[in-house]
């Protein structure tokens, strides 16, 4: 009987592992893939190194992003694995803004 227990320990202990640190880490993965997909010309996103900037044009094939800052209309080329969040806009009829939430990804690779 003690070497059951014994032997249920560590298994135990890594079940508990991969709950707490395993498992929370493949869904934000999850989550960050889900919104580098689901990335649209025009949306706002803000980069890795805190760039401020709208899509203008992704690049399937080489993973490439252009985007555009500020009021001087700078555009640059990022892979896609830059950006770190995307800020989405609600938008009414009067086209002022309604609603702003951010979808940010906190992965460290």
């Amino acid at each position: 009987m003690a070497s059951f227990v014994n032997l249920l320990i560590p298994i135990v202990f890594l079940v508990i592992l991969y709950v707490i640190m395993i498992l929370p880490e493949t869904r934000r993965r999850k989550k960050y893939q889900s919104m580098l997909d689901n990335l649209k010309v025009n949306d706002k996103v803000v980069t890795r190194g805190g760039i401020v900037a709208k899509v203008i044009s992704i690049n399937d094939d080489k993973n490439e992003v252009v985007l555009e800052t500020g009021p001087d209309r700078v555009r640059m080329t990022f892979l896609r694995n830059a950006i770190g969040s995307v800020t989405v806009e609600s938008v009414d009829k009067n086209s002022s803004i309604v609603n702003e939430s951010k979808v940010e990804s906190n992965t460290e690779k």
